[in-house]
């Protein structure tokens, strides 16, 4: 009897709730009723849920703390939908706690993913908030594809694409200024080691120097035609991973090695070596000059090695890999390994 005076109860509280939310009283009163309501309700009832959902949603202006608090009891009794994350991403982000309110509309995304709005708030807290743009960039082009004559949305992803390219630009130039402070260093200790004597020792054992070039010896001389075959002027070979210098301020990496090594002869002779690797990948054809900047043509870690090879192996050197994986923004292995596939090359010859 006792159960069947509360289920009563509870109905009548519900539908009065239910006419104060619809406009036909106000919404303090539908307040005090649902508060009633969340307090006579089983904990896990669809009713419960009912009353805290609504309450949230009255409260969230104001005390968006409490909205909070409701949210979340509905979330433990595993009442959360995608409604009820997206308000409570929206009470916490006017409480500024970001981080709470992107993983709230994470979720609410993740049940909904295509509900533009959950899309854009998400990106714009994650873009203007955490300072995130990269991460915010997906769900506010997919909020904008979903909702293309939405002004505020268009808006958000613009301001989000704008401040990923300046980052890029920012890290692009940094990058270029790190590698010509490692040149620079690298300069210094290829003088350093050159102006040793013979008997100077350095503080790292180095293999056997398999194309050592002095500074001051004259320019290496050409491939002869029993290593390259003969010769085939005709060819131009179209380098898969060519670097060009563009408006972004890329340098080439004739440059780089330009920057790197003063002398016209060890310049030369790297040259000579990227030249017989790419003719020994079969990305070029037996024959061809080598006066061109092949330097461009091979990949980074295949240049690194050829410089090391040719120039820092030396007895008299104490360049690493590691300082030449840096000067191209590599791994150490990743050199080591293209040093070892090029010594490999040069043992074959």
């Amino acid at each position: 009897m006792a159960n069947s005076g509360l289920d009563r109860r509870l109905r009548q509280l519900q539908r009065r709730a239910e006419q104060f939310l619809a406009g036909q009283g106000r919404l303090h009163d539908a307040e005090e009723v649902l508060l009633e309501l969340a307090k006579l309700a089983p904990r896990g009832e669809g009713v419960w849920a009912f009353a805290l959902r609504h309450l949230a949603e009255l409260q969230l202006e104001a005390h968006p703390w409490r909205a909070s608090l409701h949210l979340r009891e509905l979330r433990l009794a595993g009442w959360e939908t995608s409604e009820t994350a997206a308000i409570f991403g929206l009470a916490q982000a006017m409480l500024g706690n970001f981080d709470a309110a992107s993983q709230a509309y994470r979720r609410a995304v993740h049940q909904e993913p295509k509900n533009p709005w959950y899309r854009h708030n998400l990106g714009h807290i994650l873009d203007e908030a955490l300072g995130l743009p990269a991460q915010a960039w997906p769900h506010l082009k997919a909020a904008a594809d979903l909702l293309p004559d939405e002004p505020e949305v268009q808006d958000s992803l613009e301001h989000c694409t704008k401040r990923l390219e300046r980052r890029n630009e920012r890290i692009k130039r940094a990058i270029s200024r790190q590698k010509r402070d490692v040149a620079s260093s690298l300069r210094g200790e290829f003088r350093a080691g050159s102006s040793l004597g013979g008997d100077a020792e350095c503080t790292e054992e180095k293999p056997r120097a398999l194309m050592l070039v002095d500074a001051t010896a004259p320019p290496p001389p050409r491939l002869t035609s029993n290593l390259l075959g003969p010769r085939v002027e005709a060819f131009v070979p179209q380098p898969p991973k060519a670097r060009k210098v563009g408006s972004q301020g890329v340098r080439s990496a004739e440059v780089q090695l330009r920057e790197l090594l003063p002398s016209a002869g060890q310049r030369r002779a790297v040259r000579l070596l990227c030249g017989r690797w790419l003719v020994a990948q079969g990305q070029i054809r037996s024959g061809v000059k080598l006066d061109r900047p092949f330097e461009n043509d091979v990949a980074p870690s295949i240049l690194a090695a050829a410089v090391y090879l040719t120039v820092a192996e030396g007895k008299q050197s104490c360049v690493t890999q590691s300082a030449l994986a840096k000067w191209q923004g590599l791994s150490p292995s990743t050199v080591s390994k293209a040093v070892g596939d090029v010594r490999r090359l040069l043992e074959r010859s």
